[in-house]
């Protein structure tokens, strides 16, 4: 049951806030500036379920709120206050709400569903602890957040101590006159990676790379025990060829399916090569791994006869097949368009073209009928680009998210058309009149308590998903689909003719207690990598109206 604040209500709640109020001025005068979090006992918080904030002005104080705060009202001030909450967002701004400031509290998330403790705009956060909260403060429009911590790590924090010296006179030590005994320092660790080759697309049979000959087309990755790496950047004669590669196994060049691509040498000046792994560590250091390889060309050449100088009739070879499936050669930006570099962007124009840009940070879009088209984005922003309008169209558009993004694109009104996602923890958010056509989602990015999704919905309907290559982590990610009745009941959503790979379930289609199951969906003429989910192609709550069929393993065995 949910408390409405500051109106009538048989919970005689305009008498406990007023008495809240008058000894929370006591408590108050006593906070330390740089303390983060409640600082009065547990003891002396009232202990109340979810609350729904109506009233403007309201002041929600020494108050410990098992469940959710909803915020339907303006200049809204919540203080020393204590969330428990299983809610993905236990303080939620209603989206025409404004001036919420939350000081001198903590929030603390479930670590299973927990994403946002305050979300995800219009709200200034002081002195506020965070606590199992996946993806911290949202970041949308007029945030402020100032003195805070996110599971210990100060988050906004003022230069100098608060309420201190500005500028504190620097100390000097005085010299020593003993000589320190000599040690014998540990050597630095080795960071132990090989670069290796295979004509497989699974890398089977793989050899060294450093040193071989190798025919005109093969595979290139990385082998390596090491952890920390956030991502690779590869480079092959000294061009950057990707720098979004993050996750093992990894690739020169990305497959489909979890698989190795290949690499046309033939199409490289010369027959001699360098492969360069930049290896991006957590830590915020690099590595680099290098191999010196040649062509079986270049073995022939210089084999002892001179090599023949009269070069053999040229034909031209066929074009190659166009993927049965989207991948990164059929989406994002198209080859040959120059791309202008560019900060975030806020769209305020009906019917504005954004195109032919290299943003990083993102883009917010706050009008009706734009259209986003040969765009690279990327930056660690929750959303790399969200959209408050309607009939936004995204097209031929590059996304690369760095952790914590929560997702390429959110939440409703848009169509996704060859849009290549990776690199957030989710790769779309879809809640309504969404439509995601021809695109490839692959290499989300998993950090402890991350739940990856390929495209999430918590409701909405007139959705459809088609043609699409969805990739969540081989049995290591929560899904490739995961559509649930949620916030809203989940309906007339139509997914047809994609490919999916990965998941505890490849496909979650259900509903949150109190809710209706999942009605009006198609699930269609699919294709499921077998043995890429731990437990299976589908988990759902079940309904009358849920439809599906010629759906298969990708042998074309119909699953079960």
């Amino acid at each position: 049951m949910r408390r409405t604040l500051l109106t009538k209500h048989r919970f005689g709640t305009t008498l406990t806030l007023t008495l809240v109020a008058l000894f929370g001025m006591l408590f108050i005068t006593q906070l330390r500036a740089d303390a983060a979090g409640v600082t009065v006992p547990d003891e002396d918080l009232e202990l109340v379920a979810n609350l729904v904030v109506t009233q403007d002005g309201a002041v929600i104080e020494l108050v410990h709120v098992v469940g959710d705060i909803e915020v339907v009202a303006d200049n809204v001030t919540i203080r020393q206050v204590r969330v428990t909450s299983s809610d993905s967002i236990p303080v939620r701004v209603h989206r025409d709400s404004v001036g919420l400031v939350v000081e001198d509290s903590t929030i603390s998330c479930d670590p299973e569903n927990g994403r946002y403790g305050i979300g995800d705009e219009n709200f200034t956060a002081n002195r506020v602890e965070l606590v199992n909260c996946q993806l911290g403060f949202g970041d949308g429009v007029n945030v402020s957040v100032l003195d805070s911590t996110v599971d210990g790590v100060p988050v906004g924090v003022t230069e100098g101590p608060i309420g201190g010296a500005e500028d504190p006179a620097p100390t000097t030590e005085a010299p020593t006159t003993t000589q320190a005994p000599t040690t014998t320092e540990a050597p630095e660790p080795v960071f132990e990676a090989e670069l290796q080759w295979s004509v497989s697309r699974d890398r089977s049979s793989p050899a060294a790379l450093d040193g071989a000959i190798v025919p005109d087309e093969i595979r290139i990755f990385m082998t390596t025990a090491e952890t920390g790496i956030d991502h690779v950047a590869w480079y092959l004669d000294g061009e950057l060829i990707r720098d979004d590669d993050l996750a093992a196994p990894w690739d020169l060049a990305p497959g489909a399916n979890g698989n190795s691509g290949p690499v046309d040498l033939a199409a490289l000046d010369g027959s001699e090569h360098l492969a360069t792994a930049v290896v991006h560590l957590s830590d915020g250091t690099e590595e680099t791994v290098n191999a010196r390889f040649a062509t079986e060309e270049a073995a022939v050449a210089g084999a002892g006869e001179a090599p023949v100088t009269t070069a053999p009739p040229v034909t031209e070879p066929p074009a190659p097949a166009a993927p049965a499936y989207p991948d990164a050669s059929t989406t994002g930006v198209q080859d040959g368009v120059s791309l202008s570099p560019s900060g975030s962007i806020t769209v305020t124009q009906d019917g504005a073209v954004i195109e032919g840009l290299d943003v990083s940070g993102r883009i917010v879009v706050r009008a009706d009928d734009v259209t986003i088209r040969n765009v690279r984005v990327s930056s660690n922003a929750s959303h790399l680009i969200r959209n408050y309008g309607k009939n936004l169209l995204i097209e031929d558009v590059t996304l690369v998210g760095e952790q914590p993004c929560s997702a390429g694109i959110a939440f409703n009104y848009y169509t996704a058309r060859r849009v290549d996602v990776s690199g957030c923890a989710d790769g779309l958010k879809a809640n309504g009149n969404v439509v995601v056509e021809d695109s490839y989602i692959h290499d989300l990015r998993k950090w402890a308590g991350t739940h990856n999704d390929g495209i999430q919905s918590t409701g909405g309907s007139n959705m459809v998903i088609r043609n699409n290559t969805i990739e969540g982590a081989f049995r290591d990610s929560v899904s490739a689909i995961k559509f649930t009745s949620e916030f809203n009941h989940l309906s007339d959503v139509t997914i047809e003719g994609n490919q999916f790979f990965g998941g505890n379930y490849t496909i979650y289609l259900t509903k949150k207690p109190g809710m209706r199951a999942p009605t009006d969906i198609r699930i269609a003429d699919n294709v499921f990598v077998e043995g890429s989910a731990k437990w299976g192609w589908l988990f759902n709550d079940n309904h009358s109206s849920q439809v599906f069929e010629n759906n298969t393993w990708d042998d074309g065995t119909p699953v079960g």
